[in-house]
């Protein structure tokens, strides 16, 4: 098979897999928060959210590291393998130690205490979640076969043991058994293989890989922030009750974001080509595809707001038809145009070579979004932090758009968020 051959075989993989995958956690959460009240999934919303920041923590872009060097031959994929798995098995016992001084420390709801020390048991299997092994060998059908298998049994076990609200602390091991049956699935792909792993904890201390993944870490620690970040930070002033119809807006609109990164995750290699060919390339290549997905965004976003009580109580039951949901669900679906607009800027940014000018721009929009939620989520409540993921969104979109500009003086604004005529460009 040739490269482009292989390299659209695994985007379909992916993109049937992400689907699924993404279908599958949703539709389980739909379930369990029509099962739960609003005050026990908003526990639930905040638990996972806090569980994104320690998964992370975890990786610390070891994952994205093993990828390269796996796909440019840099190391025995058996070493390579002994190193990262050591290093985030130690990192897992430091995470969830730390986590259990926070909870102990700090005024945690007992409840919620509990949640995440039973959702953090499933960081000491992620280790040996190795999908970045098969991604540097250009080989997604396994990633994708164990991805959906994750999100199944997580789904199928989460309605097996939650079903009534009494259920509630029964959540986490549904995350732990799919967690660990998806990594005993790795290890048998690879033992199958002939490229069985081990681990040496004695090597565990590995610093120099800790030192490189440190960039890495710390960008993927900013995109969590953005996304989640507004969840933690509420619900130190908001009831459980408006984090579960905060969460159920914003997992409504989670759904549009990962359609939007399955586009990007194709769009990215065509962008680096047509940066490579010429600044013109790219600058056409950009107004033709921000004008193919910004304004099929607005009239989404437009539909959603309008229906927005509608598409609550249908999604998540009568529970959700409160006022504070349908509001919170109208402001947030807005992130998806801004987005659009944003992620185009971003990966021709990075397509150009100015990764740290990026991440400067993602970390102008972070340190923007929580005083904003701070202080909006205090004056209007969830709604307030609607709002402020939205503003600190655009006015990240809108730095980003700046800088771009300076490096593609032809683009205009204009141009680029109404479209032009391909011939435009020369």
């Amino acid at each position: 098979m040739t490269e482009r051959g292989r390299f659209g075989r695994n985007v379909a993989l992916l993109t049937v897999a992400e689907g699924c995958s993404r279908g599958l956690t949703f539709l389980a959460f739909t379930q369990l928060a029509r099962v739960l009240s609003p005050s026990g999934y908003g526990l639930v919303e905040v638990a996972m959210a806090v569980m994104m920041f320690l998964t992370l923590a975890v990786d610390w872009g070891l994952g994205v590291i093993g990828t390269r060097d796996v796909a440019g031959g840099a190391a025995a994929t058996s070493a390579l393998v002994r190193r990262v798995v050591g290093t985030q098995l130690l990192l897992a016992v430091i995470v969830y130690g730390l986590l259990g001084l926070a909870v102990l420390r700090l005024p945690v709801e007992p409840a919620l205490a509990r949640l995440l020390l039973l959702f953090a048991l499933s960081l000491f299997a992620f280790p040996f979640l190795l999908a970045w092994v098969f991604q540097g060998r250009h080989d997604m059908a396994p990633v994708a076969a164990l991805q959906v298998l994750r999100q199944a049994v997580f789904a199928i076990a989460a309605l097996a043991f939650v079903r009534t609200s009494g259920d509630l602390l029964r959540l986490p091991w549904a995350e732990v058994l799919a967690v660990a049956v998806t990594a005993v699935g790795y290890l048998i792909v690879l033992r199958r293989a002939r490229d069985p792993v081990s681990v040496d904890l004695r090597a565990a201390v590995d610093l120099p890989l800790l030192r490189e993944g440190l960039p890495i870490a710390a960008s993927q620690l900013v995109w969590a922030g953005r996304v989640y970040l507004p969840i933690m930070l509420l619900a130190g002033g908001s009831s459980a009750a408006d984090i579960g119809l905060f969460g159920a807006a914003h997992r409504i609109v989670m759904v549009g974001q990962t359609l939007l990164g399955v586009y990007f995750t194709a769009l990215f290699p065509v962008m680096s080509a047509a940066a490579f060919r010429s600044p013109d390339a790219l600058v056409a290549l950009l107004q033709r595809s921000v004008r193919r997905v910004l304004w099929p965004m607005v009239v989404v976003a437009g539909a959603v707001t309008v229906a927005a009580p509608a598409v609550m109580r249908l999604v998540f039951g009568s529970q959700f038809g409160r006022p504070e949901a349908s509001v919170t669900l109208a402001v947030l679906v807005w992130i998806l145009p801004i987005l659009a607009w944003r992620r185009h800027d971003r990966n021709a940014l990075i397509a150009l070579g100015h990764e740290r000018e990026e991440l400067a721009c993602s970390l102008f929009g972070l340190a923007l979004l929580v005083p904003a939620t701070l202080g909006l989520g205090a004056r209007f409540g969830v709604v307030g932090g609607a709002w402020a993921m939205v503003l600190a969104e655009l006015a990240g979109a809108a730095v980003t758009w700046w800088r771009l500009a300076r490096h593609l003086p032809r683009v205009r604004f204009r141009h680029h968020a109404l479209g032009a005529r391909e011939g435009a460009i020369r």
